[in-house]
């Protein structure tokens, strides 16, 4: 058969009727390891939203006949994406006797210099943690100018590239805090003592899968980042950052599995990029371990960044609760 041949075989309704919803639904749910594949899962929700529009153009196309097997294959990835998007997990209803604090993740975008907006963003969110990734040597002297004063206690690490550079900003003492890169992920670990008690935060930010050789890297950087949190199993412990993943990938569900981890998303919050609203990305996370309890999750973003930032609210279970 001659390519031209083919070509018309593989383009005709009947394939595009039946074998196309076969084939989205694949690389939608269950993608290859290919970073072609993996970006396009990322949007699974925008191309979900996109293809249910074309079936609804079908009958101009004279495609009735295949409205149905497309419906299927759109219901199937609802049915995938669903428990993703909108988490079973509830948040703990707070009492005013209860002692709370907050930890707040936010990438500052290397590039970004409205300084003083993100500043005042930050600030007004009253948390007793924040960390910041993509921290250069402008952020980091902003930064420290800005934040000082409110957190008196912090760690930076600037690098002037779009990548590596973190900062942390505590309200309460900071120990053993250090700037770990190992092949990457850049990350900062260490132990905050709050009044609730101690506390052990991991701020990292992980390779995006734009590049096929990052691939492998994803995985090799949330195993280092499991055994991290496995080191410190007796602590409440947090982990903030940039996976530059969203929950219904692969490697996030497993992640959380095999870290023991939940995350204090309980629906759809878009966080890269900023302009998309609706439409973008839930890529930024807080996951907390199970000596801890969430209160809530907020958003907050114009702060000139391309990426909304995260305050979860917290409290640390007690002996009786952890039994």
């Amino acid at each position: 058969m001659r390519w031209n041949e083919f070509w018309r075989v593989l383009t005709s309704k009947p394939i595009i009727g039946y074998l196309l919803p076969i084939l989205l639904w694949l690389v939608l749910c269950y993608p290859p390891d290919f970073f072609v594949f993996i970006s396009l899962q990322s949007i699974a929700l925008q191309v979900g939203a996109l293809w249910l529009i074309a079936v609804c153009l079908f009958p101009w196309f004279h495609m009735q006949r295949y409205i149905a097997a497309h419906l299927i294959g759109i219901v199937a990835l609802g049915a995938y994406l669903y428990p993703h998007v909108l988490p079973a997990e509830s948040w703990e209803k707070r009492t005013s006797e209860v002692s709370t604090f907050k930890a707040l993740h936010l990438n500052v975008h290397d590039r970004n210099t409205q300084h003083q907006r993100l500043i005042n963003q930050v600030l007004s969110q009253k948390a007793d943690l924040v960390t910041l990734i993509e921290v250069n040597h402008r952020w980091a002297k902003a930064l420290q100018e800005g934040l000082k004063q409110v957190y008196p206690y912090y760690f930076i690490h600037p690098v002037d590239n779009a990548f590596s550079g973190m900062a942390v900003f505590a309200k309460y003492p900071l120990e053993d805090v250090h700037y770990i890169l190992e092949d990457e992920p850049p990350t900062i670990a260490g132990n905050i003592r709050l009044p609730q008690g101690k506390v052990h935060f991991i701020s990292t930010h992980t390779s995006a899968p734009i590049l096929q050789g990052r691939i492998g890297r994803r995985y090799q950087q949330l195993d280092k980042l499991a055994q991290e949190v496995a080191q410190h199993r007796s602590l409440p412990t947090l982990l903030l950052g940039d996976f530059n993943a969203v929950p219904w990938e692969k490697i996030i569900i497993d992640f959380k599995q095999q870290a023991h981890l939940k995350a204090t998303r309980n629906r759809l919050q878009t966080t890269f990029p900023t302009w998309a609203l609706w439409a973008g990305i839930p890529i930024d996370y807080i996951f907390y371990s199970p000596q801890l309890i969430c209160y809530g999750n907020t958003v907050f973003q114009y702060t000139g960044s391309d990426h909304v930032g995260i305050v979860g609210e917290f409290g640390i279970k007690t002996k009786k609760e952890n039994d």
